[in-house]
């Protein structure tokens, strides 16, 4: 039996690492420009390092590096990585890298999977099986190239954010045989939150089961630890 076609995934451990001589402030945006970068090529998540090495060191606070990128950004997951408990007080250290992710609104690290199907089939019913791969977008983005069986490309997405609408369409790349060729319109997926938005302070322990999106709108706060299940 063929095993199932599974897309790369790729992500970015964010070494702070920067030449003491070089402006600091320069440098810091650099990194912001390049997460953005990551965001546009289709990168599914950036963790950002905590030093406080200073001079080639710089990002002293992972969670206000990664909400600048928060705003900056559409889709790729955001992530301390990680956080020196060493340098803080126990208590408030978690729930604040929590709210560095949850309040980054689509970039933080909460979603749904998807999956996706296209069929390729040729005008003239006699000219055989076309064969080649097909790649998925959302939007401008790459979600995943998936190679033709029997004329027909399955892919399983990364992490979709919950947004009012994704539209999905399908590239074929062609073969010897075939042109490529692209859906004539896109596929509108709607992806919501599972859960019902918090809108006034929760205290206490929160989960964030698989396949589970959870969001924190205007008036709502958490207080205390928060799983999030993989």
């Amino acid at each position: 039996m063929p095993q199932p076609y599974l897309p790369s995934r790729f992500g970015v451990f964010l070494a702070p690492y920067h030449r003491p001589d070089r402006d600091p402030a320069l440098q810091l945006r650099r990194d912001l420009d390049l997460v953005v970068e990551l965001d546009r090529l289709g990168y599914e998540e950036v963790w950002a390092g905590e030093h406080h090495s200073a001079g080639y060191e710089i990002i002293a606070s992972p969670e206000l590096f990664l909400a600048a990128a928060a705003e900056r950004t559409s889709r790729i997951m955001l992530g301390t990585g990680v956080n020196s408990l060493p340098y803080h007080h126990a208590v408030p250290g978690r729930p604040r890298a929590w709210r560095g992710r949850a309040t980054a609104g689509p970039a933080g690290r909460c979603g749904r999977r998807g999956s996706g199907a296209a069929t390729v089939a040729p005008a003239n019913p006699d000219a055989g099986t076309p064969t080649g791969e097909v790649t998925f977008f959302d939007g401008a983005v790459p979600l995943a190239t998936v190679p033709l069986r029997d004329g027909r490309a399955t892919a399983r997405t990364g992490v979709l954010q919950p947004t009012t609408g994704h539209p999905v369409t399908g590239r074929y790349g062609g073969d010897p045989a075939f042109t490529p060729a692209t859906t004539p319109e896109p596929t509108g997926i709607t992806v919501g939150f599972t859960e019902p938005c918090l809108t006034s302070a929760h205290t206490g322990p929160l989960t964030v089961a698989p396949r589970e999106a959870r969001c924190i709108a205007a008036g709502g706060s958490q207080t205390g630890p928060v799983t999030v299940r993989p």
